[in-house]
């Protein structure tokens, strides 16, 4: 599995979006966090990688 949290509060999981998160939105919400803003969960996700 593949999750993400910040400061205890879980942000992305690959396991509930089947697949991995955008860079632009995990820096974002570690931007809020480090700010003292509330993080959200992060619900785009783009395929996991196929190798034929």
């Amino acid at each position: 599995s593949f999750e993400i949290e910040i400061n205890g509060n879980l942000v992305f999981s690959k396991l509930e979006n089947s697949g991995f998160p955008y860079e632009d939105d995990v820096v974002k919400e570690v931007k809020k966090a480090s700010n003292g803003e509330a993080v959200q969960k992060i619900l785009k996700s783009r395929p996991p990688c196929v190798i034929l």
